[in-house]
């Protein structure tokens, strides 16, 4: 499915997603799940991705040189997604704490 997805977002065909397609397909997911990150975060983890390439001498095809191949979307992906866990976690526990304990499904 996220292979899927990669392609769909491709909108040049060009084999790899660009900034602005890593945000589409980001904002696309944010509509399906209740986290939505900022687009900074976004934009840092794409640079990320591309810094970590360049530091490791790891070569792409040219024209690819502002653009993620799928190992890299799926980097962004699963970052993003533990983003939203850690979210989750601290919403819960925030909740639980205004509430003062742990909740009913402790009794």
């Amino acid at each position: 499915a996220l292979l899927r997805m990669f392609y769909t977002f491709d909108y040049d065909r060009a084999g790899g997603l660009s900034k602005s397609d890593i945000r589409r397909s980001v904002s696309w997911l944010s509509l399906q799940d209740p986290y939505n990150p900022p687009e900074s975060l976004v934009d840092d983890l794409f640079n990320s991705c591309l810094r970590h390439r360049a530091e490791k001498g790891i070569s792409v095809p040219k024209g690819m040189e502002n653009r993620l191949r799928f190992p890299d979307f799926l980097k962004v992906f699963l970052s993003l997604r533990q983003k939203a866990l850690e979210q989750q976690n601290e919403y819960r526990n925030s909740s639980h704490d205004a509430i003062g304990g742990p909740g009913l499904s402790m009794l």
